[in-house]
């Protein structure tokens, strides 16, 4: 049986500390270089920090998206279910270079496509639709189980 904490401690380990910056979209939108300046212009080969469902999850927990127990969780999910993982992990890709460019649009003084935003849309939409909206401390939280973070990613991997 594979140690799945373990397993989750080395894809948090090789998470790039430079990709955490804070703000969680803009993380996902850097996780990948060169996407522009000098070392496009030298067509420096592409890097992709989420090289895999694995990388998605470390880096997510290191940049405290999800917690330890909820990676553990989601890898666990993953190994039950490899295809899904698969899926969730090309959508996030796809949101995060959505989100390179949008952010990149509206730096410049632009208006990001529409395609673009449909992704973020999209994504945003089937998150939504799979929360739970719990009282606590006072207040209302949005809640999402692990399993279904999996099913609704998975459900809509074509966006």
């Amino acid at each position: 049986m594979v140690d799945t904490l373990a397993e989750l401690r080395r894809a948090v380990a090789a998470a790039p500390e430079f990709v955490i910056g804070g703000q969680p979209c803009l993380d996902l939108a850097n996780t990948v270089e060169p996407r522009g300046g000098p070392g496009h212009r030298r067509r420096v080969a592409r890097v992709e920090y989420l090289a895999d469902y694995a990388g998605l999850i470390g880096w997510a927990v290191r940049a405290a998206v999800v917690g330890t127990a909820t990676g553990v969780r989601l890898t666990e999910a993953a190994e039950a279910r490899p295809a899904a993982a698969r899926q969730v992990h090309r959508r996030a890709i796809a949101l995060s270079d959505a989100l390179y460019r949008v952010f990149g649009a509206i730096a410049q003084g632009g208006v990001p496509a529409s395609a673009d935003l449909d992704v973020v849309k999209a994504v945003y939409a089937d998150a939504m639709a799979a929360a739970t909206l719990k009282q606590e401390d006072g207040g209302l939280r949005w809640s999402w189980s692990p399993s279904s973070c999996l099913r609704v990613a998975a459900a809509t991997a074509s966006a």
